[in-house]
């Protein structure tokens, strides 16, 4: 249940995230007059290379990598 959650809210800050990315640094490599198409293909681009490495490397989903970050730090000094 909980993963359905951080996957909605993954699936809602991606977009505003790689927008307020590409307003920042996009004017470093690109004309303002091309930025906001490239702001909307490299969004479809990462958005799916995301989904792709999510698959490949978790495929339990995002509940399952919180829990395996916060089992790591639980017992992070005594990790042995």
């Amino acid at each position: 249940m909980l993963g359905s959650i951080y996957g909605a809210v993954f699936i809602q800050l991606l977009p505003i995230v790689i927008r307020l990315f590409m307003d920042n640094v996009g004017a470093y490599f690109f004309d303002p007059v091309i930025l906001a198409q490239v702001t909307a293909q490299f969004r479809l681009i990462l958005f799916g290379a995301l989904i792709m490495f999510f698959l490949v490397v978790e495929p339990e989903g995002l509940n399952r990598l919180w829990l395996n970050i916060r089992n790591y730090f639980r017992v992070w000094p005594f990790s042995y």
